[in-house]
């Protein structure tokens, strides 16, 4: 046997001990951590208020706008400011859906493009938005005034 062999096999016979209780430390580790997230589960359960990172299970969510909602504050703001342009417009829509109106944005973007896309507003090749003039987006003159730029 030569001295790299006998090396080896002391490497060997000291790496057994270690890697058992490696091994026992490790299954503890684990039968530990199951018992705490089962009372941790109890508890929430029990709480029904917070989740287990203290967030409050029963918050509020912010409602998704519908294409209505968009399509109201759509025609207020054209009504207001016509005619604008079509990137400031999809702005301040959703900025006045998020801010004023307390709408999660979240498909946002689609909604929009359906608006615009629709009868009620007309966009001309400069990219500049206005009301239908087949009168389809007469009835924002019934919308508040709130809605336009400053206000």
């Amino acid at each position: 046997m030569s001295a790299i062999d006998n090396v080896r096999e002391t490497l060997l016979a000291e790496l057994e001990p270690v890697d058992r209780e490696y091994t026992e430390t490790k299954e503890r580790l684990d039968a530990i951590e199951k018992v705490k997230n089962q009372l941790e589960a109890l508890l929430k359960a029990m709480d029904g208020t917070k989740r287990a990172n203290g967030k409050a299970a029963n918050k509020a969510s912010k409602p998704f706008a519908r294409k209505s909602d968009v399509m109201e504050v759509c025609r207020a703001l054209v009504a207001a400011n016509q005619p604008i342009a079509k990137d400031d417009l999809e702005s301040l829509t959703k900025h006045k859906l998020a801010n004023d109106g307390g709408f999660n944005l979240s498909g946002v973007a689609l909604r929009l493009a359906e608006c615009l896309a629709s009868d009620a507003f007309e966009i001309a090749s400069d990219g500049n938005v206005s009301l239908a003039s087949n009168g389809v987006g007469a009835d924002a003159n019934l919308v508040s005034k709130s809605a336009s730029v400053g206000g």
